[in-house]
């Protein structure tokens, strides 16, 4: 802004304040928060006697919080909501002993809207109705004591007494003698409030009333009066003070507070309290709704300023004044969030100042409060919030009056100024706001320095600036208007041009576009800030830039101004290109002359639009692999949009940046990316069209891929998609179409493809065929096996073993189990029985035990035959898994009582365990052992006990054998086990002793279950007993050879139910699309293995054809060869292997069985899996046919003799298939002829008559068939 225009603000402030208009050039300078933020860093020596007077009415200002002991103390201007003090304009103490204080304080010189808030120091005070101060300590309670007298049934007392501290007796005189004898007692009452109902009242008696009651003491008391035109004079000071406050004493026209202190040095140990209150300041006029009210409207402030006699001395103002003022009150009132939780009016305000003080210095305080400016120009006011407000004119070069011609067609050139830049010493990046901010009570508080980090950073260091804000008291708010002052301080560019007489309706203050093509200005925004009409007839305007950012909230802060400058363009200010796209997969390999494909990168960006570039310059790409490459370029012309780099490996990681150059600069690097090289990683398109015609493949792919390798075919028997575990159809890879598979599969089959590249990488989908190619084509001469007529014969080894290994099966499919007995196991916390042969399973495994003998007779029944002792035996309700708990309890005192049973005859050295289950009756302990009629407990070590299950301790009794169990529960049994070697020969026994072995009171008791004796150190599982010993035989498992999963039903194979989400891990988790997720019935998976199928030398070349029928899902075959060949490797491999290593390995890898197979002299094995699922595993039938190289031979005229002939061949046969025999006439009364293969390869032709007797003479022609 022009340096020249500080003198006419000056001017203009004077003329404010002396309520004329002085400024004939009609020129107007806002001040406010654009000055502030502007002007008035700049110019200090000019601006010097103005900061002085600045200085002096801020002074006025200080604290607001200070009580001026003062009668004639200058009135002052409240707006808004503050707290503040005043001027102490009466002050006295009266009696008794000038124990009260009085003191009357002017809060405002004019009527205020309220006083919301009466504080004592810091503390906010309450007053009752009566003006006393009812908070602590200047208000307080105390408990005193109260007697009264009464006779009458209901008394109204003089206090209401406190709770439960009423007492009332009665009191009369038995003799009238002098100093004569009284009666007293206590009385029944009742008491409402204060009132004191007496239940029954004897006239003879005096009623005494005695109790306590709260007494409120307040040692202040303050009064409030708002200041009206016609206030009266306060009674109470009337009353107080006669003759000294009269009635003339009204304060008229001035807001107080009347105080009262009472003398107390509880409530003022540090003397009389600060005295402020908040109050609600002038009501104002507000010309939108045409009534006088409270408001905190910086604008509607501004307006009672201008009409304030001691101020702004206005009598009237013009309805462009009012507009103006109403716009900015609306403004002002915009809802914001400055904190995200309140909303609140944008701008708010809130001013004391002293009457008198220059309205020009008010109007600035309150202009700042609404981040905006005001001035004053031709006898008129003007003001303008900090909004954004739009432009009202488009100014071009055609309302620039440059050049004026006179008359004598002479010109003259108006000067244009411009003013781009603004000094290092006027720019701040910092504000150091202070307010009197409402959440710290209305006190005068420094915020927190409102800093842009983007301007400090540019800026080089922080230039901070502190600014009052008097009249703002929120600091949300304050940090607002900081922003602005900081955005508008970085579009310093200001302007002065003339303009033709279009300009003349423009106001102060009014935004306009500026459209100039000289400075390549489209539509860029201006303010205006001054407006002078020349008397050359046009219009000289000083414009200053700006935009609607400067006045968002929050809005970033650019060092280069939000505002553009100029559309021009800068011949050094190129731009980098904008990256578009990087490629690197398929489309972008590179097949070179010798064959060999290798990565590129297509780097693609938008058109360069400079034309610097475009025409003569470059575009350079650099790219840098990671992690240690170095920067390789590539130069490409000005006009291009992409380039290709090489030299990059698959999946490597490269950095990518570009720049452009032109003849005179080079572009910064554009923002580097960083890519992943797909290269020859990216997989080949899927195959499309694939069919199958006869035993022909055909197929296509939808482009050509540069390093395709082949194709890759697999198959699954029946309607299954999932390609890995398919069987290959082909070895080594196929490449192109069509292809002639020569042997391939028959039936309903899956046949799926697949393309493979160079590096290996599969197409994503297959491409499929289901269909039913029918049987699989054989000759005339075949060798077969039907499985099924065979009997479905296995392996030894049921094809479990792989890499000497047992393959893993469900373990009820591969074994079966034989025991003579029953035998007992746990299941579902019970003891269950299993049948003879069954086997046994305990936490799903299987149990597997040797022979055992329970040496007890009735484990189960302790009364019966076989136990002994004195101790009575009795029924329990409880039970341990399953077997029912007996109490044992004694019946006499004085002597040991016993439960136990000899269970026979021990040898030296033999070792007894025994078992029992226990829980707590009456007592809680118990002492068993195992005793012997020789060593009785045995020596110290010869037993031992520990506690399998349950609760409880363990302590020796006795010897060795003997132990106290104690800590038992009558409800968790505890399982005992008892260990005892025997020294020499003598009779076992099992003692129970309930309680201890000792004597005990009668009816000590415990209970008893599950008892077993064995020999042995181990106990096995329960074997219950009754009569006799009982013994459970030993359990014998066998691993199966043929069963895995199914079983034999008619002829077929079927699998086995099972229970079961899944199936096995080769089989698809999900099925078809309509099938359901979950199917609780289902059918394991079943595993067939043949026997091992020999091939003879004679049927090496032959086609090997399997054939099957099935029901079920997921269908796979595999084979194997089991002989000899397997023992051998390829031709190159060594005879030994290492010397640790086996010499015969046993029986080949198992591999997908391909639907047909060329044959070796071999011994071959299959194995038929049909998956788990809903759908029941069935085989039906399985036929292996070799079709063997056909061989015929034809022997005629073969004369027979009696008992047969051998046909004389001359063919090498290895197998003879079929003779075919045609008799020939002759004498020999022969009317038939018989062939025997058997042996094999020794045919013989016998001829027999009519009687079925074999006869000679008779002649032959043979044919015999075979290979």
């Amino acid at each position: 802004m022009p340096q020249v225009l500080v003198p006419v603000i000056q001017a203009i402030g004077s003329a404010v304040v002396a309520g004329g208009i002085t400024v004939a050039t009609a020129q107007a300078i806002a001040t406010g928060i654009t000055l502030l933020g502007g002007l008035a860093l700049s110019s200090s020596q000019q601006r010097k006697a103005e900061r002085a007077a600045r200085s002096q009415y801020e002074a006025s200002v200080v604290d607001r919080m200070v009580n001026a002991q003062n009668a004639l103390a200058p009135r002052e201007l409240v707006l808004g909501r503050t707290r503040k003090g005043g001027a102490a304009f009466f002050q006295t103490s009266i009696a008794p002993h000038n124990s009260v204080f009085i003191s009357v304080l002017a809060l405002a010189g004019h009527e205020i809207d309220g006083v919301e808030q009466i504080y004592f120091n810091e503390t906010p005070i309450s007053l009752d109705v009566d003006g006393n101060v009812t908070t602590a300590p200047w208000g307080r309670t105390t408990t005193e004591s109260a007697s009264e007298t009464t006779v009458y049934p209901v008394t109204n007392l003089a206090h209401t007494p406190v709770a439960n501290t009423l007492t009332v007796t009665a009191r009369r005189q038995v003799n009238n003698s002098e100093g004569g004898e009284y009666e007293m007692k206590s009385v029944d009452f009742s008491l409402s409030g204060n009132v004191l109902t007496i239940n029954s009242i004897d006239p003879a008696y005096t009623y005494y009333v005695n109790y306590q009651w709260v007494q409120f003491i307040s040692s202040a008391r303050v009064f409030i009066h708002l200041g009206s035109p016609d206030q009266p004079a306060d009674a109470r000071m009337q009353l107080l003070l006669p003759g000294t406050w009269t009635a003339n004493h009204r304060a008229r026209g001035v807001a107080y507070i009347e105080c009262e202190f009472v003398y107390n040095e509880t409530a003022f140990p540090t003397g009389l309290p600060n005295v402020t209150a908040q109050i609600r300041g002038a009501r104002c006029y507000d010309a939108r709704s045409g009534a006088t009210v409270f408001t905190e409207n910086p604008a509607l402030h501004m307006r009672h300023v201008l009409m304030h006699p001691q101020f702004g001395k206005r009598k009237s103002l013009t309805l462009a004044e009012e507009l103006r003022i109403i716009a900015a009150a609306n403004n002002c009132e915009l809802m914001i969030s400055y904190t995200g939780a309140d909303w609140v009016q944008m701008y708010r305000s809130a001013l004391v100042t002293l009457f008198g003080a220059p309205a020009r210095d008010v109007l600035d305080d309150l202009s700042q409060a609404m981040g905006g400016e005001w001035a004053f120009a031709a006898g008129e006011f003007y003001c303008r919030a900090g909004v954004y407000q739009a432009p009202v004119m488009n100014l071009t070069d055609a309302d620039l009056a440059v050049v004026q011609r006179s008359g004598d067609s002479g010109a003259s050139q108006s000067p244009i100024g411009i003013s781009p830049h603004k000094p290092r010493a006027e720019k701040i990046n910092t504000v150091a706001a202070r307010i009197w901010d409402q959440a710290a009570n209305y006190l005068e508080t420094p915020l927190t320095p409102y800093r842009s980090e983007a301007l400090v950073e540019v800026d080089g260091a922080e230039l901070s600036q502190e600014v009052k804000m008097p009249a703002v008291f929120y600091g949300g708010q304050a940090f607002h208007i900081s922003g602005i002052m900081l955005r508008d301080g970085r579009d310093p560019l200001t302007v002065t041009l003339p303009f033709k007489m279009r300009a003349y309706p423009l106001e102060l203050f009014d935004g306009v576009t500026l459209t100039l093509s000289r400075y390549g200005w489209a539509n860029k925004e201006f303010r205006i800030l001054s407006r002078t009409f020349m008397p050359d007839g046009y219009v000289m305007l000083t414009l200053k830039e700006t935009t609607a950012a400067i006045f968002q909230y929050g809005a970033a802060f650019q060092p280069e101004g939000l505002a553009p400058n100029t559309g021009l363009p800068k011949p050094w200010e190129i731009y980098p290109p904008v990256l578009a796209e990087i490629s690197s997969g398929e489309g972008e390999l590179i097949v070179q002359t010798d064959g060999t494909v290798v990565n590129s990168i297509r780097v693609t960006w938008a058109p360069v639009l400079e034309a610097s570039v475009a025409s003569s310059g470059t575009v350079e790409i650099q790219f840098l692999v990671l992690p240690d490459g170095d920067w390789r370029s590539v130069v490409v012309p000005g006009d291009a949009t992409e380039a290709r780099l090489t030299g990059v490996a698959d999946l490597a990681f490269v950095i990518i940046r570009a720049r452009t150059r032109s003849t005179l600069a080079a572009s910064d690097w554009s923002p580097q990316v960083i890519h992943q090289v797909v290269g020859k990683t990216e997989p080949p398109p899927n195959l499309e069209n694939l069919s199958i015609s006869g035993s022909v493949l055909s197929w296509s792919l939808p482009r050509r891929v540069p390093d395709l390798a082949g194709f890759i075919f697999r198959f699954h028997y029946g309607n299954n998609l999932d390609w890995g575990s398919a069987a290959p159809l082909h070895t080594g890879l196929i490449t192109e179409s069509p292809y002639d598979l020569v042997a391939r599969p028959g039936g309903v089959v899956t046949i799926m493809g697949k393309a493979i590249d160079t590096t290996g990488n599969l197409s994503l989908a297959t491409g499929n065929i289901v269909m039913d190619l029918g049987d699989s084509p054989i000759a005339n001469i075949v060798e077969q096996w039907d499985f099924r007529a065979l009997g479905w014969p296995t392996s030894p080894d049921g094809g479990l073993l792989a890499a000497g290994r047992y393959a893993q099966y469900t373990i009820a499919n591969i074994f079966s189990s034989e025991r003579a007995t029953t035998a007992t196991y746990v299941a579902g916390g019970v003891f269950q029985t299993a049948a003879v042969d069954e086997p046994r399973f305990e936490n799903g495994q299987l149990l597997i035990e040797g022979q055992a003998t329970n040496l007890l007779r009735y484990s189960q029944d302790l009364t019966g035959a076989g136990w002994i002792g004195a101790c009575a035996v009795n029924a329990a309700a409880e039970s341990y898994r399953g077997v029912a708990f007996a109490e044992v309890a004694k019946t006499t005192t004085g002597s040991s009582e016993v439960r136990g049973q000899n269970f026979g005859a021990v040898t030296a050295g033999q070792t007894c365990v025994a078992t029992v289950a226990v829980l707590a009756g009456t007592k809680n302990s118990a002492m068993i052992g195992l005793y012997s009629t020789a060593e009785t407990w045995g020596a110290a070590g010869s037993g031992s006990a520990e506690i399998l299950e349950g609760p409880g301790a363990i302590s020796l009794f006795a010897g060795g054998s003997a132990f106290n169990f104690t800590g038992l529960s009558t409800t968790v049994p505890t399982l005992i086990r008892i260990t005892r070697t025997y020294v020499s020969a003598s009779t076992g026994a099992l003692y129970i002793y309930p309680g201890s072995a000792n004597a005990a009171p009668v009816g000590d008791s415990m209970k008893v279950a599950y008892t077993q004796v064995e020999v042995g150190a181990t106990p096995t599982s329960y074997i219950p007993t009754t009569t006799t010993p009982v013994t459970r035989a030993a359990d014998n498992v066998y691993v199966s050879e043929s069963q895995y999963g199914y079983t034999k039903s008619g002829g077929d194979l079927a699998a086995n139910a099972l229970d079961s989400l899944y199936g096995t891990d080769d089989q698809s988790f999900f099925g078809a699309d309509l099938d359901p997720f979950y199917e609780a019935g289902s059918y394991g998976q079943m595993v067939y293995v043949t026997n091992e199928v020999p091939v003879s030398k004679a049927l090496a070349g032959s086609i090997m054809t399997l054939a099957t029928v099935m029901q079920g899902v997921d269908l796979h075959i595999d084979y194997r060869l089991s002989g000899p060949g397997s023992l051998y490797g390829t031709g190159n491999d060594p005879f030994y292997g290492p010397d640790a290593a086996p010499f015969y390995d046993g029986p080949g890898a198992w591999m997908p069985w391909p639907g047909q197979l060329i044959v070796q002299n071999e011994v071959y094995q299959f194995r038929v899996t049909i998956g788990a699922g809903v759908d029941r595993g069935i085989l039906q039938q399985m036929v292996l046919t070799v079709d063997a190289p056909d061989m015929e031979e034809q022997v005629d005229d073969l004369l027979v003799g009696v008992g047969g002939t051998l046909i004389p061949y001359t063919k090498p046969f290895t197998v003879i298939k079929n003779i075919q025999i045609t008799l020939q006439a002759n004498a020999s009364n022969a009317t038939s002829a018989e062939t025997t293969k058997s042996p094999n390869l020794a045919p013989k032709v016998t001829a027999y008559n009519a009687a079925h007797a074999s006869v000679g003479g008779a002649t032959v022609d043979a044919t015999l068939k075979g290979y």
